[in-house]
């Protein structure tokens, strides 16, 4: 799959962070579901124009955001559902606990 732009989609970088408490499977299966729904255009930033600076891209990237989110959504699946991406030697996936 080739993502707008110009970029292959083994570019792109993928970390999932969890609460080390939490179970890690867990913690992937609940990921795996909230994005599914997954919707650039709430997107939520500190800075108003870091927000608008993100929609400007993804609207001169995509067109819109129904395309870039199922752009999105299938990286995110295919990446999390993949087993070789499971493995901390893939720079691709990286699964990091964050403490908080």
């Amino acid at each position: 799959m080739r993502v707008a732009v110009g970029g292959a989609e083994e570019r792109v970088e993928l970390h999932l962070i969890a609460n080390p408490d939490q179970d890690q499977k867990e913690a992937r299966r609940l990921l795996m579901q909230r994005f599914a729904t997954f919707d650039a255009a709430k997107a939520q930033c500190f800075l108003a124009r870091d927000r608008d600076r993100l929609l400007a891209v993804i609207e001169a990237s995509f067109g819109d955001f129904y395309d870039f989110n199922r752009v999105a959504r299938k990286l995110f699946a295919k990446r999390v559902s993949d087993p070789s991406t499971r493995r901390s030697s893939n720079p691709n996936l990286t699964c990091t606990t964050k403490s908080t």
